[in-house]
């Protein structure tokens, strides 16, 4: 039996009250046939195979064939073999009545008292600190396990978050270095006479030759057939990922395209323009992933203010979509064998990218999303859950940073 129990942790995961259940099948047995002055060395044994069995169960790290929370698979061996040990404790008492009567009584010497009474507060002292004693090393683990998680989760949310500043830092560098960017803004912004309301009223006016009825070819090439698209377009030759790449000035009036055309010509109205212009103080802007490709490669706006140094004033706008997609690959190639599944999530809990392409586009971390703002921790962590298929789980989570930190506004 002993033998039998000591193997159990290498076939069962948190086996602990199995292996106990077992073992408590010995004194019952020596008890029922009144075998009762082998007690004491038999409690001694069954507790120190009990404490081995535990402590294999606590430090093993191979996987075993059955969990401790789902054991279905082996319930009917367990059944049987617990029904045959009761058939026989059963037919041993039999025996033990119908062949011993005179010896039925119980006959227990002062010795054999001394040693039950003194067998029987050791073993309740064993199993109360075995018990602290394993909820403890049980914590620990779980608690060193969900610290790795959380490390792991800000080490891919810093990869993120260093990849897209990497991005922005690109779109920056061409503005800055290019001449013909500042050369068009200039000459473009002093159209409008320093005038936002008469700048509105002529960028709709021109937007009816854009994206009306009667639409001017010529009119349209010149945004996408311009010396600053041929600057783009040889970017966009070492940068592949840059789609939809556009110019704008300071009021807000398309100045060059490059890829997909614009719906309007002019962008005031939009958030990205708002955000990036900032009152004339010019801003980082990095917008929210989407996963509306048929590939589902998760993409996202990125915008950098364009600065004429001579002047220090904020003159335009650069923005590009960026496809996600080398992003996607290294968090698949570099995902610990430890971890089952890494996700970036937005705001509300649906799924950007995933190394589970099913889960894209599902409200599958909503509840762990919901749980973090109501706790206020949506910086990073570790938690106890449920995963997306409601399987209990370990969640490591971080929001998207960078090393030194120099977007961190926009991440958030």
């Amino acid at each position: 039996l002993f033998v039998c129990v000591l193997s159990l942790p290498f076939i069962i995961r948190d086996g602990a009250l199995i292996c106990c259940l077992f073992l408590a099948t010995a004194p019952l047995f020596f008890a029922a046939t009144n075998q009762l002055g082998r007690l004491p060395p038999l409690l001694f044994l069954t507790l120190v195979v009990a404490a081995t069995t535990i402590f294999l169960d606590l430090v093993l790290p191979m996987e075993r064939a059955f969990g401790g929370e789902d054991l279905r698979e082996i319930q009917p061996a367990i059944a049987i073999g617990l029904g045959f040990y009761a058939t026989a404790v059963a037919g041993a008492i039999y025996f033990q009545r119908k062949y011993h009567e005179g010896d039925a009584r119980f006959r227990i010497n002062v010795a054999t008292q001394y040693a039950l009474v003194i067998t029987g507060i050791s073993t309740a002292v064993i199993i109360l600190v075995t018990g602290v004693l394993t909820s403890q090393i049980r914590r620990a683990q779980i608690d060193q396990v969900g610290k790795n998680f959380q490390t792991i989760a800000e080490n891919f949310a810093k990869l993120v978050g260093s990849n897209l500043e990497q991005q922005t830092q690109k779109l920056q560098l061409l503005s800055e270095q290019i001449p013909i960017f500042r050369e068009v803004l200039v000459q473009t912004n002093a159209q409008y006479m320093g005038d936002r309301a008469a700048a509105h009223e002529l960028l709709s006016s021109k937007n009816r030759l854009w994206d009306g009825p009667q639409q001017d070819a010529d009119f349209i090439m010149r945004y996408l057939n311009n010396p600053i698209n041929h600057t783009l377009s040889r970017f966009r030759g070492h940068n592949s990922f840059h789609k939809d790449i556009v110019v704008v000035d300071a009021y807000g009036g398309l100045v060059a395209s490059l890829g997909k055309k614009p719906e309007k010509l002019y962008f005031s109205d939009q958030k990205w323009w708002q955000l990036t212009w900032n009152g004339g103080l010019g801003n980082i802007f990095i917008g929210d992933p989407l996963s509306d490709r048929p590939d589902k490669v998760p993409s996202l706006r990125i915008a950098v203010d364009i600065v004429d140094h001579t002047t220090n004033e904020v003159i335009g706008m650069l923005s590009s979509t960026y496809l996600m997609g080398t992003l996607l690959e290294d968090i698949v190639r570099f995902k610990p064998d430890t971890v089952d599944e890494i996700s970036m999530i937005d705001a509300s809990g649906r799924v950007i990218a995933s190394t589970r392409p099913e889960l894209v586009n599902t409200p599958a971390w909503s509840r762990l999303s919901t749980t973090l703002v109501e706790r206020g921790e949506a910086d990073a962590g570790w938690v106890l859950g449920a995963d997306p298929f409601d399987e209990a789980a370990l969640i490591g989570y971080s929001s998207l940073s960078t090393i030194y930190n120099v977007i961190s506004d926009p991440l958030h």
